[in-house]
């Protein structure tokens, strides 16, 4: 924890607003740690032995890093991390609909800025089945759609009205990539029965 908090508070991390005050365009708002499956539940069933892809705990088995932070100097939000509340609640307070965004993590980090800190790792508890993995993996599915309406020229606003996309080519791109991947397995049925 320690960690996260010293690197959220490093003055090159620090949160500096857009003119409008509408996003992040320097320093970070969020930092998330790499998130990992933890060993007794990557190993407790077949299931989650098969598609945890969890190697065991030892840093020098998985080197890892984010290809958005690498690239562009900014990662993407998945839901867990340390946040600088103040910058946080002034980008994003009153900006999107009421009870319409299902899953909003990535949508949160596009606004906010995020970034990487693959040297600290949290644990999560992986599904043990099949049964308990579908609807998480659903309800994921649901929310990345929810979302695309980020992906073009205008976008919902609290109030029931559209207004201009503040978000740049990267963020949306970023939006864009988590739906193609929602695609993958439905796409890859699909290709098994065609052949």
């Amino acid at each position: 924890a320690r960690r996260l908090i010293g690197t959220l508070a490093h003055p090159l991390n620090r949160p500096r607003l857009a003119v409008d005050g509408r996003r992040v365009i320097g320093g970070y708002t969020i930092i998330q740690p790499r998130v990992s499956p933890s060993l007794p539940s990557a190993t407790a069933t077949r299931f989650s032995r098969i598609f945890a892809d969890s190697i065991g705990v030892d840093p020098y088995l998985q080197v890892v890093s984010d290809l958005y932070q690498d690239l562009v100097g900014e990662g993407s939000y998945y839901g867990k991390g340390i946040y600088d509340v103040a910058t946080f609640h002034r980008v994003l307070g009153g900006r999107f609909p009421q009870s319409m965004l299902l899953s909003h993590d990535l949508l949160e980090g596009a606004y906010v800025r995020v970034g990487m800190a693959t040297d600290v790792e949290l644990f999560d508890v992986f599904p043990s089945s099949y049964v308990a993995h579908t609807p998480r993996r659903h309800r994921w599915i649901r929310g990345d759609w929810q979302i695309a309406a980020w992906c073009g020229g205008s976008v919902p606003s609290a109030n029931g009205r559209r207004e201009p996309n503040p978000l740049g080519a990267i963020a949306r791109w970023k939006l864009v990539d988590n739906l193609r991947r929602s695609l993958v397995s439905v796409t890859s049925v699909g290709l098994l029965l065609t052949g």
